[in-house]
Order: structure tokens, then C-alpha cells, then sequence
């Protein structure tokens, strides 16, 4: 069952009226209290002397035969000015010699004298209240504010005790006392709480119009309006809490733009895979059919320009199904590189050279090396960083254009060994630059035709280069030639210390 309303500046202001509520109430607790304390205290200090001034009027009737009736008749007088007031004369044992009160009344004929003995040694701005018992209702629950002086009744020591508020009149004042001190006290209250708390929930609905504005900016969010943000004010905790859902949204906005990005690349891979798998089977079909079907009518020359067109297309095609997978198993991280150490000039001049030099004569280019005597081991893996050469070489050979120089350079750097493939060909296009590693991406010709290939060579380059932590850069100026480049750490042996601690 829901107890607080659900807007959160209202479940504040709740909160507030009942700590309101529970203060006013430990507020009327604490004045009653205060209110009768003080009230005895006062009294007391008023009226500290009072049985010493009674006692001086009682004095000509207490010799050795006490005058009684005018005894009483002095005690009634002063009991009419203050109804209050409850007289007792006591001898020095605490029992009552002489009340107004008849002796059935009077509960407790013994009264205990120290008390009295100490009210009559202090002085009046110290230690009040005092207070001590009261013969008429000792079983009232507390004792009663007094006054007493020294007398002496029939000749003999004894003490004028007077309770300054007897409980019988106390019941008869209180009743009325407390009725408007009770309702002073309540309407007091009820006026404060009012005011405290009316203004305490305009404040609260001020102070929280700020988080009201975010959670309205959040509901939007979550219902798709991405471009909505929360004005940042301030420095404060509530500053903070809006940046944060800023950035949130920030955040959010683009991994969903990555995400979109990525289901275009998706699809985008789809239709490059399906056509470019589709051309050369296509093509192997074609001639197979043409080969089957005019057999008898096609000449030798024929049949085998049919047979090398079929071959290509099936390498082509072969070609194609290996870079998937070879692309696929990078991603999936299947193929990850066996770091150990090689020589990378051995790499260039045994494997990359003598592979290429027949294409680069084929496309006449002139493809040279670069590299110094010596140079440190690379660490890495072996035929992975030769398939990575290869690509961006023949790449470089086959459109560059003839007449054109391909250099790969090595050479030690302060990051390790710098690896660099240039040309000096057609270089690419700006607009192509920034999308040349993506899959089954290729530019266009000067001519603006697409170029040959199936487009996933730099793609498995970048990601062979980013498995072994390090990053491929491209450089290029149209007619002015293209520059890739990245960096091997050079291999460091393992110390002494760590091969007698194995």
C-alpha cells in the first residue's frame, strides 16, 4: 500500500509536515514542563518569606497559653487573600500541632523537618523550587512548594509550614490554567506548523524544480528524443547529476549511431559478398554451359580461352572465400599472432621480392628495398607481418601505374622498427581515404570506375597490424603517391634473473 504520493518534491514535503508535527508536539511537551517549573520556581522566590511575616503577626498569641481562635483567625485571613495557601503548625518531631483543616483530613500527621530546616538555611536566589510533603494529599504523586519559619507555640520550638499551593486549589486553578495555557500552546502550533510548513513545501517545490526538469528530459530520453539535454547550472550536486545524464545521452546517442553505422557495414557486407560471389560463379557457369552445350562447334582455341576465362573466375572466386575467412577469423580473434622473433630484412628480401618481381615487371614498376646492414630482431608473427608486406605491396604494383617506383623501407625508430610501404603512383582520393580499410570498400579510378579486387586486402592488413597492438597509418597526395606505415617492437631476449627464477 503506497503511503507517500509518488512526485518527489510532494514525498518531501510530507517528510517535512510530520517532523513539523513531531516537533510542535515536543514543543507543547516542553513548555508545559518548562511553563510549571518556572511557575513553582517564581512562586516560591515571591513568597519565600511569607510564613516569616505570618509568623511575626502569630507572634503576641503564642506564649505559653496559645490564643488559638486568634491563632486561626490570622492563618483563615491569609488563606482568603491566596485560596492557595495551606497553613500548618508543626513542633521540631514534624507533627502537626495546629491546621485549618480538620484532623480527618489530614492524612499524614507526621511531617519529616529536615526539609524545612533546609529551606530555612538557604537563600532565596538559590536552589528553588523546594519542595517537601503535603499533609492533606500525600498520596498526589509529587510534593508541593512551601515556605516555613521558626515559632515558637506554648513555649516551645516549633514551625510555621505553609504549602504555597495546595493541591486542592492547585486541582481548581490548573483546571482553568491549563484549558488556555493548553490552547495558547495548540493554536500556537498549529498557526507555526501551518506557516513552517507552506512555506517549507514552496521552498522544496522550488529547490526540486530542477530535478523535475531532468526527470522530464530522462522520460523524453527513454521515449527516443536523443537530442534532448539538460541545461547545466551551477556546480552543485544537482550540476553534477545533469552533466552526468548529459553525457549518459551523449553516450547513448552514439552507440546507437554506432550501431547504425555498423547494420549499414552489415548490410552493406552482405551485398558486396553476394554480388562479388555471385560475378565469378556466374561467370564459371556461363562458360561450363557454353562448353557443354557447343562442344562439337567450338574450336580448340575456343575451348580453352572458355577453360582459362572459367579457371580465373574460379580463382578469383577461390581467392575471395579465403580472404572471408581469413577476415572472419581475425575478427573473432581465432587468429591471434604467435609473438617470437624474426628477421624482418630476411622477410623482405626471401619472401616479399622474389614473390612480387614478376607482377611488378608485368605492370612495369619498379619495385626496390630499402633497409640499413643491420637491424635489430622484430617480435611478432612471422607470416602474418610477410602476408601484411605482400598485400600492401601488390597492392602498391597493381595501381600505382607503370612507370612508377614501390619501396619498402625498414629501419630502426625510437618505437622499434619502422616498417614503411610507398609508391610513387596516382595516390588516393581524399574522399576514399578515411574508408579504404573498410570491407569489400574500393575506390575509384581516375576514370571514376571502381578498381579491380575484392576490396578486403587492407581491411585483414589493419586488423593483422591492431592484433599485434600497434597501429597502421596511411599517407597519401593525389598524384603524388601513397605511404603506409607502422612499427614493430623490437625483440627484447629474456634476462638471467628470469630464466634461473623458471
Amino acid at each position: 500500500m503506497r503511503i507517500l504520493p509518488r512526485q518527489f518534491h510532494l514525498r518531501l514535503s510530507a517528510v517535512l509536515w510530520l517532523l513539523i508535527a513531531l516537533f510542535a508536539a515536543m514543543q507543547i511537551l516542553v513548555l508545559l514542563y518548562v511553563f510549571y517549573r518556572t511557575s513553582d520556581d517564581w512562586e516560591q522566590r515571591l513568597q519565600w518569606d511569607l510564613a516569616h511575616h505570618i509568623a511575626q503577626e502569630l507572634h503576641p498569641h503564642l506564649g505559653p497559653a496559645p490564643d488559638i481562635v486568634r491563632i486561626k483567625e490570622i492563618l483563615f485571613r491569609a488563606t482568603l487573600h491566596n485560596p492557595k495557601l495551606q497553613p500548618y503548625i508543626i513542633d521540631r518531631r514534624g507533627h502537626i500541632i495546629l491546621s485549618l483543616i480538620s484532623p480527618r483530613f489530614i492524612r499524614e500527621h507526621g511531617i519529616p523537618v529536615d526539609g524545612i530546616e533546609d529551606f530555612l538555611q538557604i537563600k532565596p536566589s538559590r536552589s528553588f523550587p523546594l519542595y517537601h510533603a503535603d499533609p492533606q494529599y500525600p498520596e498526589a504523586g509529587r510534593n508541593r512548594i512551601f515556605s516555613a519559619a521558626k515559632i515558637h507555640f506554648a513555649g516551645k520550638p516549633a514551625y510555621l509550614y505553609i504549602v504555597l499551593n495546595s493541591q486542592r486549589a492547585e486541582n481548581f486553578l490548573n483546571g482553568v490554567k491549563d484549558y488556555y495555557l493548553y490552547m495558547t500552546s495548540l493554536w500556537s502550533s498549529i498557526i507555526m506548523t501551518l506557516a513552517v510548513g507552506l512555506i517549507g513545501s514552496l521552498l522544496l517545490y522550488f529547490a526540486t524544480t530542477r530535478f523535475r526538469h531532468i526527470g522530464t528530459v530522462v522520460e523524453k530520453i527513454s521515449a527516443g528524443e536523443l537530442s534532448e539535454r539538460v541545461p547545466v547550472r551551477g556546480a552543485d550536486e544537482i550540476a553534477q547529476l545533469a552533466a552526468g545524464v548529459n553525457k549518459m545521452a551523449d553516450e547513448i546517442s552514439r552507440n546507437i549511431e554506432q550501431l547504425k553505422e555498423k547494420d549499414r557495414l552489415r548490410r552493406e557486407l552482405i551485398a558486396n559478398v553476394s554480388h562479388d560471389l555471385s560475378s565469378p560463379a556466374s561467370a564459371i557457369i556461363s562458360y561450363l554451359e557454353l562448353l557443354r552445350e557447343d562442344e562439337s562447334a567450338l574450336s580448340t582455341a575456343k575451348r580453352r580461352e572458355y577453360l582459362e576465362t572459367a579457371f580465373a573466375s574460379a580463382k578469383s572466386l577461390s581467392g575471395l572465400i579465403r580472404d572471408l575467412f581469413e577476415l572472419a577469423k581475425i575478427e573473432a580473434r581465432e587468429k591471434v599472432p604467435s609473438i617470437e622473433p624474426f628477421p624482418a630484412i630476411d622477410v623482405v628480401t626471401e619472401e616479399v621480392l622474389p614473390r612480387l618481381f614478376p607482377l611488378a615487371k608485368e605492370h612495369r614498376v619498379e619495385l626496390r628495398a630499402e633497409y640499413p646492414e643491420t637491424l635489430p630482431l622484430a617480435a611478432g608473427d612471422e607470416t602474418l607481418i610477410a602476408r601484411v608486406l605482400v598485400n600492401l605491396t601488390e597492392n602498391a604494383i597493381r595501381y600505382s601505374g607503370a612507370g612508377s617506383q614501390v619501396t619498402i623501407s625498414l629501419q630502426e625508430a625510437p618505437d622499434g622498427i619502422a616498417i614503411e610501404v610507398r609508391d610513387t603512383g596516382q595516390g588516393i582520393a581524399e574522399e576514399d581515404l578515411n574508408r579504404i580499410f573498410e570491407p569489400f570498400y574500393r575506390g575509384r579510378s581516375s576514370a571514376g570506375r571502381a578498381l579491380p579486387g575484392t576490396g578486403l586486402g587492407l581491411a585483414i592488413v589493419k586488423r593483422i597490424i591492431e592484433a599485434h597492438g600497434q597501429n597502421l597509418t596511411v599517407a597519401s597526395k593525389p598524384g603524388a603517391g601513397t605511404s603506409f606505415r607502422f612499427s614493430l617492437p623490437i625483440y627484447q631476449p629474456p634476462s638471467p634473473a628470469a630464466h634461473s627464477r623458471a
